[in-house]
């Protein structure tokens, strides 16, 4: 019934004037008087509908007060989870109704929804974090991230490296876990892929936004240890000590070997078995318990909220 409700309340009116992309689909509940935010975040989702509460939840208690969500073509009950948000003002959200037949196609999405977000959030927010559902920003020696950007007020987008997080060897996480209690076994600091990043960036300043950072004008791109941005950067390892992306890509086992893996293989970017034995290794060696000081105050924004 909430799923019938859900699909009546889509707007169907066509956001993008791009021939080759989807047409993006707004809720007819968003609540655009209520996007003026300091800090903002976007997101696109698919089937994560049990991870979409603690993901708001946690963005919410370190400052992050707007929300721009696009479902792509989930068959999940997140209707149920996400309408109180859409109600209240805090998530606008968006359809894109077509699954990606390749990771080509899929990498295209995510920089058109990127760009329909920074597009809404220009002179709207200060600065909007660009994420994916399994991306979880973290600062483990602070805990308000409007006051941790004021550092950064002179750049126009901010990296931040990735650290790739395992299932810590859980099956399946009960339906009131935390990731971010239970996730508590990372990658090595050396870790090729920690050298990928994520960004927050000053929509104003945007002329194009990219899956991992943005074109922007005047280019003022740093790494979160100030360091100009480049490809080839200066340093050996990542700066993670200040701020990263803790990047939940494994998630539970039961996740991994049911949505994760599927639909690598259907991007024919698939793993072998000994190659996914490889990477759960790599990704549960080292104990990493930098987001424990946050569970509490997320279990708690859990309990009673009324949503």
């Amino acid at each position: 019934m909430l799923r019938s409700l859900y699909i009546l309340l889509i707007g169907f009116c066509l956001l993008s004037q791009d021939l080759l992309a989807q047409p993006i689909l707004r809720c007819e509940l968003n609540r655009s008087d209520k996007r003026k935010a300091p800090v903002a975040a976007c997101m696109m989702f698919h089937n994560e509908a049990r991870f979409l509460k603690e993901w708001l939840e946690y963005h919410k208690s370190i400052g992050v007060t707007h929300f721009y969500l696009y479902n792509n073509a989930s068959t999940d009950e997140f209707w149920p989870l996400l309408m109180p948000y859409v109600s209240a003002g805090e998530v606008e959200l968006f359809d894109l109704h077509e699954m990606s037949p390749t990771v080509y196609v899929h990498n295209d999405l995510q920089k058109q929804v990127y760009n329909h977000a920074v597009n809404l959030a220009k002179g709207k927010n200060d600065w909007l974090a660009i994420l994916d559902a399994d991306e979880f920003i973290c600062m483990p020696h602070h805990h308000d991230l409007r006051k941790f950007l004021k550092d950064y007020k002179y750049a126009t987008c901010l990296v931040i490296n990735w650290v790739m997080y395992g299932s810590s060897n859980i099956e399946e996480l009960g339906p009131n876990d935390l990731q971010i209690e239970h996730f508590l076994y990372r990658a090595p600091d050396d870790w090729h892929e920690h050298t990928l990043y994520k960004s927050i960036v000053q929509p104003l300043f945007v002329t194009k936004a990219g899956i991992h950072t943005c074109t922007c004008y005047p280019k003022t791109t740093v790494f979160a240890n100030h360091e100009r941005f480049s490809h080839t950067p200066a340093f050996k390892t990542p700066p993670i000590d200040q701020i990263r992306i803790n990047h939940y890509w494994w998630r539970d086992e039961k996740f991994f070997r049911e949505v994760k893996r599927p639909l690598r293989a259907g991007w024919l970017s698939g793993y072998s078995d000994a190659e996914v034995d490889a990477r759960r290794n790599a990704f549960n060696s080292v104990y990493d318990p930098s987001m424990l000081p946050f569970v509490d105050a997320v279990k708690k924004r859990l309990k009673t909220q009324t949503h």
